[in-house]
């Protein structure tokens, strides 16, 4: 059972340090599935995703002996905020000082940057709008129906 554990916790794909990963946290490859970060010099088994209204993210460190799992009712806009909430818990457990003064930095940008994303998102709609041409149109018939 070891060697399953360790192979499973053994990078199979290497990464650039210099790469983050979407937790803002540095990867050095993923493992079975799990990304394998680096914080505050602890490894870092992360892993997310979800779904239409649905975001998650997984996370564990073997050497601190903790294991997070956040998740959230939400949609691609706001998916970032499940790995946000992980890496507050962190500070938080490990007793962080720092940790009070980032969830107050993180509770003010949510709003700003959820306006940023809309307004991203709705540039680029707009964007693929102009880029539409009409090639035709066709008409659907109606058929009305009495009883």
């Amino acid at each position: 059972m070891a060697a399953l554990i360790a192979t499973s916790q053994s990078s199979g794909t290497p990464t650039s340090l210099k790469l983050p990963n979407y937790n803002k946290l540095p990867v050095s490859g993923d493992a079975l599935g799990w990304h394998l970060c680096d914080y505050k010099g602890h490894p870092l088994y992360m892993h997310g995703g979800g779904f239409a209204g649905v975001r998650t993210q997984m996370s564990f460190s073997p050497d601190l002996e903790i294991g997070i799992a956040a998740a959230i009712n939400s949609d691609a806009a706001i998916g970032w905020l499940t790995g946000r909430v992980v890496i507050q818990c962190l500070q938080y457990l490990l007793d962080d000082p720092q940790s009070n003064a980032m969830a107050g930095q993180r509770v003010r940008r949510f709003s700003e940057r959820v306006d940023e994303q809309l307004i991203d998102r709705r540039q680029r709609r707009n964007q693929r709008l102009l880029n539409f041409e009409l090639v035709g149109c066709f008409r659907v018939p109606v058929i009305l129906l009495h009883r």
